[in-house]
């Protein structure tokens, strides 16, 4: 059951009406468009993860997307939460293209396309903090604790996720979309 809908990002509707302001020539506007086409991709990569989860037809199983939490002063934003009595599921969604490595070493996500490397935070490292503030919101809320699982999902179809057996982590927490629904099971 989906408590929560996704929303479209301020980040989306804020670059739009900056853009439809902003003179031709603005020395602003390519950061912008840049800045809007990165939050257009995010947001279609979990929008595909949300149309895969709304097949799901289980009444103790519940769904939130675009999840904002504060502990103390820090707020935290999960892609998507599942709850079941039993679990807290994270689900980080990458709709990135390219090869996909994981630098444990330098905790990033390195991503290759035609020779080029750009790095990105690492999505495992931010499920870990993830996981860190839910417990500590659980229990500011005084409510009971439950396991908390997460899963780094990968919606983008020219993705390539090389295979890395002896990182029993990424093995464990990475994943397409199309292996989402059989993983949950």
């Amino acid at each position: 059951m989906i408590l929560r809908e996704r929303p479209i990002p301020e980040t989306i509707l804020y670059n739009e009406a900056a853009l439809k302001r902003l003179p031709p020539l603005s020395d602003l506007r390519p950061k912008l468009e840049e800045s809007l086409l990165k939050a257009w991709a995010g947001y279609t990569g979990e929008c595909k993860v949300d149309r895969l989860l709304s097949i799901i037809d289980n009444k103790e199983l519940y769904i939130i997307h675009d999840l904002c939490l504060q502990t103390g002063s820090t707020y935290i934003q999960i892609d998507t939460l599942i709850l079941t009595k039993h679990l807290a599921l994270i689900l980080e969604i990458k709709n990135i293209s390219g090869r996909i490595d994981f630098s444990r070493e330098f905790g990033q996500l390195e991503r290759t396309i035609n020779g080029e490397i750009t790095a990105f935070p690492s999505p495992i490292a931010q499920c870990k903090k993830y996981k860190i503030h839910l417990k500590n919101w659980l229990k500011t809320m005084k409510l009971p604790s439950l396991p908390i699982e997460f899963l780094v999902v990968f919606t983008n179809s020219s993705s390539i996720l090389p295979a890395s057996p002896h990182d029993t982590e990424v093995v464990h927490s990475v994943l397409r979309i199309e292996n989402l629904l059989p993983k949950m099971q």
